[in-house]
């Protein structure tokens, strides 16, 4: 469990707000205890026998390019400077294949216990999702890793629109046979790979229903974007689940991984509400602003290039209370992480957010003054080692 350096100031100010805020847990930390220590049980029985490791040098090396989403900046990047890729391809029952590229792009000497440990926290969930997955979902998935040290940052100059380069670090399609998932920073690299996953195996709203809850939730905030509710889902799930990693990761037993968690969770709820403040304020707006009403300045000011919106105002809504998010989606949902794709529970999560946005601790948080001076975009606080 760790903390980016340039991030240590904010965490300070997160540690100081926790006495007077903390959550209350809920019963369902034990189940996700339970769930990925199953998954991390799967790898250390299974690797031996099921995992082959390959080199790939010169012209054999793989380079991928997915515009707009794999910045341009970042691509010409990687080409430059890599120069040497890791090929994992792990064998799973019912014949489904993982292969895991990673690009080797600084680092000369390889540590391939570094690698080794990556991919256990990579197995571990991809064997978690393919118990909740339609079976079509990725079948054959390759996963392309080029872990640049470019961070998420606010721009310099307000005039620039915030976007892909700014905000996102991985980029993959939903439930497809042959599925791809492309990450390209180091920063919070696997909480991306859970969210990126969570959309390749069919966990996030389907196309049948997304313009339809994304028309709701737009009649309540003052603003022009595209509200793609099936990215504050997923990415809600992936900071918890993200937080659960964490915490097992450092956890002596179930017990001490509860309280662990419960402290993680409170940490990403608040810098989830910082995150949103900033990406706000880099707009000259407040949270006040964009709730629906007669005020028109947010929909003259805010704009985005990307789920900007999404990731950071919706997510710290849902992320608010996470252990009322997770009972809710084992209430609604048949398969616990994967969303029911039904009228119904399309519905209840309309209301799940109608209530949300305007729910008293949720303002209260909002409203108040964080020190706002670091300029970074990151969207979870806490990396898994």
């Amino acid at each position: 469990m760790e903390v980016a350096d340039s991030y240590k100031d904010t965490l300070d100010e997160i540690l100081s707000d926790i006495p007077k805020q903390y959550i209350k847990k809920g019963p369902y930390s034990n189940r996700l205890y339970k769930l990925i220590s199953s998954g991390l049980s799967f790898y250390d029985k299974t690797n031996e026998n099921n995992m082959i490791l390959s080199i790939l040098t010169g012209n054999n090396i793989i380079m991928k390019a997915s515009e707009p989403y794999f910045p341009e900046e970042i691509q010409e990047n990687v080409k430059k400077n890599i120069h040497k890729q890791l090929h994992y391809t792990y064998y799973f029952p019912g014949e489904k294949v993982v292969e895991v590229y990673f690009g080797l792009m600084n680092e000369h000497i390889v540590n391939y216990q570094k690698y080794h440990d990556m991919m256990r926290l990579i197995i571990s969930w991809a064997h978690i999702c393919m118990r909740y997955a339609f079976k079509e979902c990725s079948r054959r998935h390759k996963i392309y890793l080029y872990l640049s040290d470019f961070k998420k940052i606010l721009p310099n100059n307000q005039i620039v629109t915030l976007g892909q380069s700014n905000v996102n670090t991985g980029v993959t399609t939903r439930c497809s046979v042959e599925n791809e998932t492309i990450i390209y920073r180091q920063e919070e690299w696997f909480k991306v790979y859970i969210h990126e996953m969570m959309h390749a195996f069919g966990f996030d709203i389907s196309d049948t229903y997304r313009n339809t809850i994304s028309r709701s939730i737009k009649t309540l905030f003052d603003i022009r974007s595209s509200m793609k509710i099936e990215e504050a889902y997923v990415e809600t799930w992936a900071r918890i689940i993200n937080g659960a990693y964490a915490s097992i990761e450092v956890a002596e037993d179930e017990k001490d991984f509860e309280k662990l968690f419960l402290f993680t969770m409170e940490v990403e709820r608040l810098f989830s509400v910082i995150q949103a403040q900033k990406v706000l304020g880099y707009m000259n707006l407040v949270y006040d602003n964009v709730i629906r009403g007669d005020n028109r300045i947010a929909y003259s000011l805010y704009r985005e290039k990307s789920n900007v919106f999404a990731y950071y105002v919706l997510t710290a809504i849902l992320m608010n209370d996470p252990y009322t998010f997770m009972q809710f989606c084992g209430r609604i949902n048949r398969k616990w992480l994967r969303f029911d794709n039904t009228m119904k529970a399309v519905k209840e999560l309309e209301e799940y957010i109608r209530i949300g946005y305007k729910d008293p601790s949720f303002l209260e948080n909002i409203r108040k003054s964080y020190n706002l001076k670091n300029r970074g975009l990151r969207m979870s606080l806490i990396e898994v080692n």
